[in-house]
């Protein structure tokens, strides 16, 4: 009889490590959470461990997203971002020299799981530096929806709002180079949002038999008469429209710049060098 109250008493030791483990285990949500946290640490450690397979498979292969944001002039903006379209940007950043990605999630405002599917709705603060050179930042809310495949959650779906910051909105930045006498290169660093883009456009000059000078500005002719006046040409009609005024090749430059190239982006261009 005696060996009753003993293997009753193991019975309860057994039971009591099962419960205690039971509770110990995991949710849905502490994943999805602890998912979320790999992410940010992935792409932060992107320079470092140049593995773009790795972070890639973070998502499924048919991910694809929506990313807005708006304009200057108040337009909103949305871009489709496919899986290859996701590729294709990981790639740019680690094609940059000293490339410093950051991204910090400051709210998770909710996970919920039904199934094999989940989402999440977070808000987050990013930023991008190629060495000490600003490229992006700002603050986004994303909606993410989640599929489970063998047993991990992957991102399937996302869609994300880059949030207006009234006093990165103005002013662009532009640094322009010369690769030779008649040939120039511009990097406009343009704000959607609360983020900055650059961009690159081409101008050549290539002077004309009349004393003229026809510019060629990325795919886009025009005429630079001799009293300095600047000439849009339509290949599609005869009609012309004209620019402005100005001299310079330099200055013309950044007079297109402004005028026609970033006029629905930029209240100003600021030089910098």
């Amino acid at each position: 009889m005696k060996k009753l109250p003993l293997l009753f008493a193991a019975f309860l030791m057994l039971f009591s490590v099962a419960m205690d483990a039971q509770g110990k285990k995991k949710s849905e949500t502490d994943l999805l959470r602890e998912k979320l946290e790999e992410w940010t640490a992935k792409y932060a450690d992107l320079p470092n461990s140049r593995d773009l397979n790795g972070f890639l498979e973070l998502y499924t292969t048919d991910y694809n997203g929506t990313r807005s944001s708006y304009k200057i002039t108040g337009k909103l903006e949305r871009k489709p971002v496919d899986y290859h379209n996701l590729k294709g940007l990981i790639e740019r950043i680690l094609t940059m020299e000293d490339p410093r990605p950051l991204y910090e999630i400051v709210n998770i405002y909710n996970i919920g799981v039904q199934g094999r599917i989940a989402y999440a709705s977070l808000e987050a603060n990013f930023s991008l530096h190629e060495g000490d050179n600003l490229v992006a930042k700002g603050t986004e809310v994303q909606t993410l929806l989640f599929r489970k495949e063998n047993g991990e959650w992957k991102i399937a779906q996302a869609d994300i709002l880059n949030l207006v910051d009234e006093q990165l909105k103005d002013i662009c930045g532009c640094t322009i180079f010369s690769s030779s006498a008649n040939e120039y290169i511009s990097k406009v660093q343009r704000p959607t949002g609360q983020q900055y883009e650059e961009f690159l456009d081409m101008f050549a000059f290539y002077p004309l038999r009349d004393g003229n000078t026809r510019v060629m500005i990325n795919t886009e002719e025009f005429t630079w008469l001799t009293n300095g006046e600047l000439w849009r040409n339509y290949n599609e009609s005869s009609n012309r429209e004209k620019i402005g005024r100005e001299k310079n090749q330099r200055k013309l430059v950044l007079m297109v710049l402004q005028d026609v190239l970033y006029k629905d982006f930029c209240r100003k261009i600021r030089p910098n060098n």
